[in-house]
Formats: C-alpha cells, structure tokens, sequence
C-alpha cells in the first residue's frame, strides 16, 4: 500500500515539475526578447510569479505541501525551494546590471541584496495568497514590491514597475 502511495505522489511530483518547467520556459523566453532591460527583466519575473497562472490555490496548495515534506524527505525539496539557481542568477544579474550604473561601493552585495530581499517579498506575497486567496490583491503586490525597489533603486523602479 505505501508502494503504490509512493508511486501517486511521484507520479504528482513529476506532473508539477513539469508545470514548473513550461511557466519558467514561458518566462525564459519573454525575457529572450532583444534590447529588454534589466528593469523589465526583474518586472517579468514579478509579474509572472504573481500571475494568475502560477500563483493560484493549487499551485500555492501544491508549494506549501511540498514545502513541509521537503523536510523529512529531501528530494522534494527542490520543488518548493526558493533558492533556484537559474531565478537567483537571473535576479542577480539583472540587479548587478543596475547596481553598476548606479555606481554603488560594493554592487554584488547589493546585487546579491536586492535579490534575496525581492525573493523574500515574493515568497511572502505567496504566503498572504495562502492564508487570504479571496482577498489577496495581485495590483497591490506588485505595487508594494515596486515600492521597495523603488526605494533602492529610484532612477530604474517606481511603484508602478521600472521606469
């Protein structure tokens, strides 16, 4: 009987994976675009983390569920984890982009600063979409996550996105 309950949660994990695979292709290939900006690089990922068809009561369902197994069971990790290299080295890049501009002293820490803070305002608009799903305001999400990178970084984001 664990065998074949073993073999439903692997069969539901692959089935994920491979809806986390097509909604990072979707946002890979909108930020190929030639001549995007760092800017709208960031605002892409935003924008899509946030959209209705990645942040859903399933998917956040699915995440968190993941999420407390990841514990006992490492593997599933992965699926749940906020640490994805490619988003991370894709966040990071983009602000690294800014950051020299900007001219800041030391940019990869705030590079790397800027990143782990926008990951953990993401991560927590997921957890207000989990324990609010009927009143949860995307507009207003994106915009509070707009506003804090506007506070870093005046010349490239309002609260409106990048400028």
């Amino acid at each position: 009987m664990q065998r074949s309950g073993h073999k439903s949660v692997t069969h539901h994990v692959i089935g994920i994976d491979q809806e986390i695979v097509q909604d990072f292709t979707g946002l890979q290939a909108a930020l190929a675009q030639s001549g995007i900006s760092p800017q709208e690089q960031i605002a892409a990922v935003i924008e899509n983390d946030l959209s209705e068809s990645v942040l859903n009561e399933r998917s956040v369902r699915v995440w968190y569920a993941f999420r407390g197994e990841s514990r006992n069971h490492p593997g599933i990790g992965r699926y749940s984890d906020t640490r994805d290299n490619r988003l991370r080295d894709l966040m990071f890049n983009a602000f690294e982009s800014i950051v020299h501009k900007i001219d800041f002293p030391d940019p990869s820490v705030v590079a790397r600063d800027a990143t782990h803070g926008s990951l953990a305002l993401l991560e927590g608009m997921w957890t207000d979409y989990l324990l609010h799903p009927k009143s949860f305001n995307r507009k207003s999400a994106k915009r509070i996550i707009f506003r804090f990178l506007g506070s870093l970084f005046p010349s490239s984001f309002s609260e409106n996105g990048p400028n």
